[in-house]
């Protein structure tokens, strides 16, 4: 049987392969010790008071090599604290300035 994260966002939760973050041990939800300080228990999930809207562009990060695609309407200086947080060195952030999908390229 596969091994699932339920990763729980302020009440919103994600059910994510392990496989999916294993082959990233030096980000956050990649390295088991670092990920185990914020697992409950009680409830056996990983909970973090970070923003669910912006979690969907951090899985891109682990699905595109590296690559994260950062809408026109988010400021790409939080999905950039949101990379700091979950340890996402080395990202490539592409932020959309414009509707008509021009990005404009950030190395974190």
């Amino acid at each position: 049987m596969e091994k699932i994260l339920i990763i729980n966002l302020l009440g919103k939760r994600f059910h994510i392969p392990y496989t999916l973050v294993i082959n990233y041990p030096q980000t956050l939800l990649g390295n088991e010790l670092l990920l185990s300080k914020y697992y409950r228990h009680d409830i056996k999930d990983y909970y973090f008071e970070r923003n669910p809207l912006l979690f969907s562009y951090i899985l891109t990060y682990y699905t595109l090599e590296k690559k994260i695609f950062c809408p026109h309407n988010i400021p790409i200086e939080l999905l950039q604290n949101e990379c700091q947080f979950f340890k996402l060195n080395n990202s490539n952030i592409y932020h959309e300035i414009n509707k008509i999908s021009t990005y404009q390229y950030f190395r974190r």
